[in-house]
């Protein structure tokens, strides 16, 4: 029987904000442009400040990361381990006039920098309360995305501005990690990852981790990209929300 949970409902507008990103080495050993590049440079569009795409702001300059609360924001965990000092969140800023807030971490689905896959999310506090309207959170029924069209959002670094990955699909769903043919480069890693739901609402199935390089799992498929699963980490976010909102 399909269990209740908490997902994100983003509004029906597409995600944009701009960064430049490094490269980062599990995504660089894998092939993740699949076929043609279906990813729009949305910043292109002059989309700065168009509600959700102020809540898509960068890590660092290294990852990508969204606002879940006024004080909080999501990111892969491999974009904060090993623990670093002196981590900075910026929010959307094509303008290049926004400041970059300290932000640390408050919890994590994996003490491994190289854990990669269904325990690679992280939740972050800001130093000080962000004025953007983050994401959404409400109630639903769950839904189950393999096989359905998806849309990620990510800071590729070969793009000058963030970027929306088109016509890509959920290929699987294993032991809460989702694989997918969305294409990246480095830098999407933190990147929200959503299908459509009733009435053309987004809605949040996972957060984008690395590329697929064929390595130890077996239930891994190469050549494709994955993201952890949004039963991984909804409860936990849950509880922080409610203290930080």
């Amino acid at each position: 029987m399909l269990k209740k949970r908490i997902v994100f409902i983003i509004s029906i507008f597409v995600f944009s904000s701009s960064c430049k990103s490094t490269m980062h080495t599990s995504d660089s050993q894998s092939k993740t442009i699949f076929a043609e590049d279906d990813r729009t440079n949305w910043d292109a569009h002059g989309s700065e400040g168009i509600f959700p795409y102020s809540s898509v702001g960068s890590l660092s300059g290294s990852c990508t990361a969204f606002l879940v609360s006024r004080r909080l924001v999501m990111t892969a965990a491999h974009c904060v381990l090993p623990e670093r000092e002196n981590m900075t969140y910026q929010e959307h800023n094509a303008s290049g006039n926004k400041p970059r807030v300290p932000v640390q971490t408050l919890a994590t689905g994996t003490n491994i920098p190289d854990d990669t896959g269904a325990n690679d999310w992280a939740i972050l506090l800001l130093a000080t309360p962000s004025t953007q309207q983050p994401f959404p959170i409400g109630s639903t029924t769950y839904i189950n995305p393999l096989n359905q069209s998806a849309w990620l959002v990510g800071y590729s670094y070969d793009l000058d501005g963030l970027s929306v990955a088109n016509n890509c699909t959920i290929k699987s769903i294993n032991q809460g990690e989702l694989s997918h043919d969305c294409d990246l480069k480095p830098g999407a890693s933190g990147g929200p990852l959503y299908i459509r739901g009733d009435n053309d609402l987004r809605i949040l199935v996972g957060i984008q981790s690395g590329g697929m390089d064929g390595k130890a799992e077996t239930y891994r498929v190469r050549d494709r990209n994955n993201a952890a699963g949004v039963d991984g980490f909804i409860d936990r976010l849950a509880e922080l929300v409610a203290i930080y909102p």
